[in-house]
């Protein structure tokens, strides 16, 4: 064994803490645990079946462990133990992890120097290999200039990819663009992108919609009935991401 983990009781604060600022990632690693939870032993602890399981070659089970280790999720938080696992999955071409390595370059993690190239060659590959998140990652980047160079245009064609195969946080991202970067005067697209998102369950698309109600904002109609609406549907979207993540953990 690599290391002799002390595993503890899952943090289910912070995961309530990460899900709510919007971290996707945290919802696939609970999804991919109670994988595990499911179909192993209940007398072992489900960090241990993990670390067995990434120790045996399994991609999944790699990044998850980088994952438990970067954020101390049910042990102290190792950095060197997260960055060990990452690469050993970016090194089987598994994407998902291409995306944390990014992260981690751009953090300066652990002994790694930041190091914007490397960060946006890591979310290019998952891009051109059609890992979705890394399509809308890449126009996120193009977004706001972060680790490149700024570019509306290439934002725009890489949100939109990513939006049209259905990317609900895409979608929100691009409808930003139009309404508020672009000023596009006809911002007719930038609502329908939004509403997509909402109706794919995007959160934080429908407290973007309750307040553009609120306000009679962006072609909208002031409308409290709707911004109710939008407002409830945010929070019971919020809080059905933290049951079914923390179920069964």
């Amino acid at each position: 064994m690599r290391i002799n983990t002390q595993f503890e009781m899952i943090n289910k604060k912070l995961i309530i803490d990460l899900i709510n600022m919007g971290d996707r990632e945290i919802i696939i690693t609970c999804d991919y645990l109670r994988t595990i939870k499911k179909s192993t032993n209940n007398n072992k602890h489900l960090g241990q079946a993990c670390l067995e399981l990434a120790m045996m070659g399994n991609l999944n089970a790699m990044h998850t462990m980088s994952i438990i280790f970067s954020y101390g999720l049910m042990c102290k938080q190792n950095k060197e133990e997260a960055l060990y696992w990452i690469i050993k999955s970016v090194n089987k071409k598994f994407y998902p992890s291409f995306l944390t390595l990014a992260n981690f370059y751009s953090q300066e993690w652990a002994n790694l120097k930041r190091d914007d190239k490397k960060s946006i060659e890591l979310i290019k590959k998952a891009a051109l290999n059609k890992f979705l998140p890394g399509i809308t990652m890449l126009g996120i980047c193009y977004k706001s200039g972060e680790q490149i160079v700024q570019d509306n245009r290439k934002a725009i064609k890489y949100l939109k990819e990513a939006s049209n195969l259905g990317d609900e946080m895409a979608m929100w991202f691009l409808s930003a663009m139009i309404l508020h970067k672009l000023k596009i005067k006809d911002q007719s697209e930038g609502i329908f992108w939004l509403k997509e998102s909402a109706k794919n369950k995007c959160p934080f698309a429908h407290n973007t919609l309750a307040y553009f109600y609120l306000d009679g904002s962006h072609g909208l109609e002031k409308n409290k009935d709707l911004y109710n609406y939008h407002i409830d549907m945010e929070l019971s979207l919020k809080k059905k991401l933290v049951s079914q993540s923390l179920e069964r953990l």
